[in-house]
């Protein structure tokens, strides 16, 4: 109780102690005054009968009104007390026959106390009453039917008028006392009733404001079509004044067109539906369509009727681009999971199990993913040092994160596989997990390994090659030349005071010029300097010398350096030409990108292969029979599948058929080779040949694993960019909170005052101001129960996980227990299978359960023999639990809105409720990696079933687990 309603209660308690005090102290001032008439009659003359009728008459009065003032009160004893008196005064007047007599003046005294004892009504009803006794009683004495007592003595009449007089100075002093403390307590009420007024223009000042300053556009609009209320951002969205808005047609604030579209919703609203729809809408200036989702709310006059509509309208235009975004995120990480060259696996932390490897990841491996996923590295024996796997395990606990960790990880078949791993701490689900991604180094190591070795040859072919080495520094002119090439030259060794000019001046005159040009063409397109030509040694002699050189060039393109090599061809220039076609063939092969080719008989079977085709398969073409079954024995087993496969709708290919695949070299080494062939039908239509090429793109395969190293760095900045999201989702969650809490100071002020307010003026309100007040506190107390809800919402979003092992069918039976318990009267058959496990958050898997059969309770109280169903079942080898009812049921082309929050398919005053409850069992379910839909009918019942993530992390269900 605040402060204004205690001063009424007290006020009223006071008022209610002074009436009872007066009605007791004018019974013993009434029935004494009368007691000292009746007593000092004896003494005075000329007493008569009826002059004693009155004073008989208050005092019985006065004993009647004791009497109801004990039992029923102070306004019984007043109604009594006056209308008693009344009755006795106008009865003694008629007796006495006189309407000049004390007891007549007495009725003035009398109307004065019905005014305050019993209010203005009886004071009314005794003034007529008094006023029609002494007409009938002077009317009477004029017709002669009464006979005038003969008169008192003055002595007689002082008494009486003396103690007529003293009982009126009385009674008006406390009548003029209750008055003063009566208008000292509307002073009060008055003050308090304008702090209350001031508090309720406070509230509706901050309710104003919030709704013109919420994101989202609001209006009222009236059973005419017109706007009775808008907020700045409606107005604004349809290019109208915030003022000039209010009494505009819907038609003239959205349009014609728009208009059009929106009525078929308006008129389901104006019909009692809460509407919901989204639609693409374009404002009135011509600026970009922008999506909304509009929400239509009836309004109820007292009468029942729709008086207008409530419209909400959000803009979620960017929302839907976030939310693409974010799935168009997604999708590019699994398409960049299944597609990415490196091995990918995601194992949980807590239990070291495999939760999805990649085809890569099988590949490298050798086990499927089927085989991988619910197993850990353990059970597969993946780690082939105890050593190296502590240290990756530290690693990740200390760090989060281990880059470039060498490793040694066995294969399901075969000799292990030296690897690189990379792994990142993941939060997928609520679950701690690692992402790791190996890049095999097998091949790289034998590279390396093969490229020392080749460097060592190379020293050795250059030691014994005669081969110099040289570099230009373009900018100083100077020339770095070694040992070998200073002989090539015919300069001693000590020659130091090399220049271009030197180097120039040893060119054959003959072949000076196309040198320079062909230097400089090489610089200019950043080609590799690749020329032959002739020199003459300070003896005279004339050797060839074939020169090759790459250049280096600045940031602005301007060449800085060229370093090369030099081979004295003299001793080779002999046996030039016999080589000449040779050269030619490897030329033309050089330029077709050391691409050989081949054609087959498909009838026999017979392979033709070119030289270079010998060369990239590294077969020996004496030793090599080229048939269709020898070219498939040497492709890698994992890529068969891809060759059949291609060579099976080849024929049906419009133009050439491509592929690629791997083979395996006869040293164990793998290659990638494109492929390229068309089938040429015979005569009759049928496939008769083929002819095709191939092509080495191993290093284009090597240069795949840097766009994989660039990949990683790029989900790297996706997890951050999702650790950013996340931060700013929970400040989101932080906002609504807030502004939720913000808002329930003065929902109850508006839901108190508008109590008082219907309790104390109830008597001043029609129905009409009634029924405001009704809708008022309605409205308040609905908002309250959606803002509970949204908080309730927010929590099981931001709520931690805690996975444990939960009996659902135990929290099934103590959530309808409690029901049972609040709803004596309602009888409901439930059947609960018994042991029903799951593997999840206890608290989240309570609100999920209690939601669902709450929901099965409510629309199932209607039926005459209403039942409620829990338990689960296998659907696709997955564990699935469901609820299932028996109560109104709906159709299922509205089902898609019913885990959107505030999306109800029912009327309030049919089922209560804020639509937020499948919304969070839905949330509910997605926390746990699972999923929520609903099955239902028209007043069949519905059924809802839900996942809690992969099989592996719940129990199988019990074979009693099923109702």
């Amino acid at each position: 109780m605040n402060i204004d309603s205690a001063t009424t209660a007290t006020g009223q308690a006071e008022d209610e102690a002074r009436k009872r005090r007066f009605v007791r102290l004018a019974c013993v001032v009434v029935g004494g005054a009368s007691l000292a008439y009746l007593l000092a009659s004896p003494w005075l003359a000329h007493r008569s009968l009826a002059s004693l009728t009155a004073p008989a008459i208050f005092l019985l009065t006065g004993l009647l009104a004791l009497g109801l003032l004990r039992r029923q009160g102070a306004h019984a004893a007043g109604l009594a007390l006056v209308y008693s008196l009344c009755a006795g005064a106008l009865l003694a007047g008629a007796l006495i026959g006189n309407v000049s007599s004390t007891s007549i003046y007495s009725l003035i005294v009398v109307i004065a106390m019905a005014d305050w004892l019993a209010g203005p009504r009886h004071a009314v009803a005794v003034t007529l009453l008094s006023l029609g006794g002494t007409l009938g009683i002077s009317l009477a004495l004029d017709a002669g039917l009464l006979q005038a007592a003969t008169p008192s003595r003055s002595v007689t009449a002082w008494v009486g008028l003396a103690l007529l007089l003293m009982v009126s100075a009385f009674f008006s002093r406390i009548v003029a006392l209750a008055f003063q403390a009566q208008l000292a307590r509307s002073e009060q009420l008055r003050h308090a009733l304008r702090l209350q007024v001031d508090r309720i223009h406070s509230d509706e000042a901050q309710l104003r404001l919030i709704a013109e300053n919420m994101p989202a556009m609001v209006a009222h609009i009236g059973r005419d079509r017109r706007c009775r209320y808008a907020n700045p951002q409606y107005a604004a969205f349809f290019g109208h004044d915030e003022k000039r808005v209010i009494g505009m047609h819907s038609r003239d604030m959205v349009g014609e067109a728009a208009y059009a579209e929106i009525v078929p919703w308006m008129e389901r609203a104006y019909a009692g539906e809460r509407v919901a729809y989204r639609r693409e809408l374009r404002g009135r200036d011509g600026a970009a369509a922008r999506v909304i989702e509009a929400s239509l709310v009836p309004e109820r006059g007292s009468d029942g009727e729709i008086a207008g509509l409530f419209v909400l309208i959000q803009d979620i235009t960017d929302m839907l681009r976030r939310e693409k975004e974010r799935q168009q995120s997604e999708e590019k990480f699994a398409k960049v999971f299944r597609a990415s060259p490196l091995a990918i696996a995601i194992a949980r932390l807590a239990d070291g199990r495999f939760l999805d490897v990649n085809d890569e990841w099988t590949r490298l491996h050798g086990w499927s993913r089927a085989e991988a996923v619910g197993r850990t590295a353990d059970d597969m024996a993946l780690w082939s040092s105890p050593a190296e796997r502590e240290a990756w395990v530290a690693g990740m606990q200390k760090d989060g994160r281990v880059g470039n960790f060498a490793a040694r990880l066995g294969v399901k078949d075969g000799p292990p596989r030296d690897v690189l791993l990379s792994s990142e701490r993941v939060d997928l689900g609520g679950e701690d997990c690692a992402l790791v991604m190996e890049a095999d180094l097998t091949e790289r190591l034998r590279a390396e390994q093969a490229l020392q070795e080749s460097e060592a040859m190379l020293d050795v072919a250059v030691q014994s090659g005669n081969i110099g080495l040289w570099a230009w520094d373009i900018l100083t002119g100077r020339l770095t030349w070694n040992d070998h090439l200073l002989a090539i030259f015919g300069l001693p060794a000590e020659t130091r005071d090399l220049t271009l000019p030197r180097f120039l001046a040893a060119i054959h005159p003959g072949d000076l010029d196309e040198t320079q040009r062909a230097w400089k063409a090489a610089l200019d397109t950043r080609a590799i300097f690749d020329h032959e030509y002739r020199i003459v040694r300070p003896d005279g002699t004339v050797r060839w010398i074939v020169a090759r050189g790459v250049g280096e060039y600045a940031e602005d393109g301007a060449p800085r350096r060229m370093t090369g090599a030099a081979l004295d061809t003299t001793d080779y220039k002999t046996a030039e030409a016999a080589l000449q076609e040779s050269e030619a063939m490897l030329k033309e092969a050089q330029r077709i990108g050391h691409v050989g080719s081949w054609e087959l008989d498909i009838h026999s079977q017979r392979m033709t292969w070119s030289g270079e085709l010998y060369r990239i398969y590294e077969q020996d073409p004496a030793g090599f029979d080229t048939t269709w079954a020898n070219l498939l024995s040497v492709v890698h087993p994992d890529d068969l599948p891809i060759m059949q496969n291609a060579w099976r709708t080849s024929p049906t290919a419009d133009g050439s058929y491509e592929t690629r695949h791997r083979i395996l070299t006869p040293d164990g080494r793998v290659k990638h080779l494109s492929v390229r062939f068309e089938i040429f039908p015979d005569d009759r239509g049928r496939p008769s040949r083929a002819l095709g090429t191939v092509q080495d793109v191993t290093e284009q395969a090597l240069a795949r694993a840097e766009v994989e190293r660039l990949n990683a760095e790029l989900e790297t900045r996706v997890q951050e960019r999702t650790a950013e999201l996340t931060a700013a989702n929970r400040e989101l969650e932080s906002f609504a909170y807030s502004i939720s809490h913000d808002l329930r100071a003065p929902l109850r002020g508006i839901d108190g005052f508008s109590h008082l307010l219907a309790e104390e003026y109830a008597p001043q309100l029609d129905d009409t101001g009634r029924g405001y007040l009704d809708r008022v506190r309605r409205a308040a107390q609905r908002m309250g129960a959606l803002i509970d809800d949204i908080l309730e919402l927010s929590r099981v979003t931001r709520q931690e996980m805690r996975r444990v092992r939960v009996d659902l069918s135990q929290i099934a039976v103590e959530v309808l227990d409690e029901r049972a318990r609040a709803e004596p009267a309602h009888r409901v058959e439930a059947v609960i299978a018994p042991d029903c496990q799951a593997f999840g958050d206890p608290q989240l898997l309570r609100v999920l359960m209690q939601n669902l059969l709450e929901n099965a309770w409510k629309y199932s109280a209607r039926q005459a023999a209403p039942s409620i169903a829990f338990g689960q079942e296998q659907i696709d080898d997955e564990p699935v639990f469901f609820v299932r009812d028996n109560g109104v049921g709906f159709d299922m082309k509205y089902a898609g809105r019913l885990f959107t929050p505030f999306q109800r398919l029912h009327k309030p005053e049919e089922y209560e409720g804020t639509g937020i409850g499948l919304a969070t069992v839905a949330r509910v379910a997605h926390r746990h990696g699972g999923r929520a839909w609903i099955e239902a009918a028209p007043g069949k019942g519905a059924a809802v079933r839900f996942t809690l993530g992969s099989p592996g992390a719940i129990r199988q269900p019990d074979p009693a687990c099923r109702p």
